[in-house]
């Protein structure tokens, strides 16, 4: 038996209420709706993890906020379309998160400010952030996103530290609650 084909995966995915996880890391999905189908056929999905194909935008992913509310751990790796409006974007993703969520991972190309978006609008908490920058980042960088960290540790009354992992454009934010 060999990988099923993207039409398979989608509709398995498509009827599938009661699926609690999916994990597709290998496969590029190439399907523009896949963010809906999921919402619309996993709504009890607690973990997601999954590289997608082709150019999204970033509120694609808001449907899975909304109406996956048991969601617990998302990774995503994906191009962005339209990379100016990310800033933007940030602040209407961080304010859609459900209050399930511990991990969030998305390997999308981000600027220090996107982070500054997200974290100035992000209410809730949580265990882990991951992302991906857009280019090398130099210490100066790392230091100015740590002051709006800062904030929102200080507003959620936690320790926080920011790791890097092998590759020098990867990053995670680990807050201890």
């Amino acid at each position: 038996m060999g990988i099923p084909s993207m039409k398979e995966i989608v509709r398995l995915i498509s009827r599938s209420p009661n699926l609690e996880e999916i994990f597709l890391i290998e496969l590029k999905l190439h399907t523009p709706n896949i963010f809906d189908i999921i919402a619309n056929g996993c709504s009890n999905i607690k973990v997601l993890d999954m590289c997608v194909g082709g150019d999204h935008n970033i509120e694609s992913i808001i449907p899975i906020f909304t109406q996956c509310q048991q969601l617990e751990s998302i990774s995503l790796r994906l191009n962005i379309k339209n990379k100016n409006y990310i800033n933007k974007s940030m602040g209407i993703l961080a304010k859609s998160i459900p209050k399930n969520l511990n991990n969030l991972i998305l390997m999308i190309s981000i600027e220090i400010g996107d982070l500054e978006a997200f974290f100035s609008q992000f209410d809730g908490l949580l265990k882990v952030v991951g992302f991906k920058m857009f280019d090398y980042v130099e210490s100066d960088d790392l230091y100015n996103l740590n002051i709006e960290i800062q904030k929102y540790a200080e507003r959620k009354l936690v320790n926080y530290r920011i790791v890097s992992s092998n590759r020098c454009d990867q990053f995670y934010i680990e807050f201890d609650i």
